[in-house]
């Protein structure tokens, strides 16, 4: 059975965009001792929304941004993150995966899922004044 070029395509996407979320995932456990790593992880981030934006993967468009927001706060703040921002970012990082391994599935769970995390995320940034 011969693979369509759209899928060539798609899977050449989530080849480079798996990649992509190991470079977030080994950033978001050393953050906390490397500040400087956020800009890695912005990276990756901007690279997912790009590729997925192109495919027409709004979902996953709007979290990988959603996550570049978040590391270009961090980016200008340069406060050292703690446990519950690293545990957030991981929660953020797991439900992108999620939705980058069910691509052309069912993601509304996971995608409510998103949101909750997304939330916290935001009151604790500006809990800690990192957002105003």
């Amino acid at each position: 059975m011969e693979i369509s070029k759209d899928q060539k395509i798609i899977n050449y996407f989530l080849e480079e965009a798996l990649e992509h979320l190991e470079t977030l995932e080994k950033g978001i456990l050393k953050l906390a001792e490397d500040p400087e790593v956020v800009q890695e992880m912005f990276r990756a981030a901007h690279s997912i929304k790009g590729g997925a934006g192109m495919l027409g993967f709004s979902d996953i468009q709007k979290m990988a941004h959603r996550l570049e927001d978040l590391f270009k706060i961090l980016q200008e703040k340069k406060n050292t993150p703690d446990s519950k921002l690293e545990r957030l970012l991981l929660l953020a990082y797991d439900n992108l995966k999620n939705l980058l391994l069910t691509i052309n599935q069912e993601q509304s769970e996971i995608l409510r899922q998103s949101e909750a995390i997304f939330l916290e995320l935001g009151s604790y940034l500006q809990k800690n004044n990192l957002w105003e």
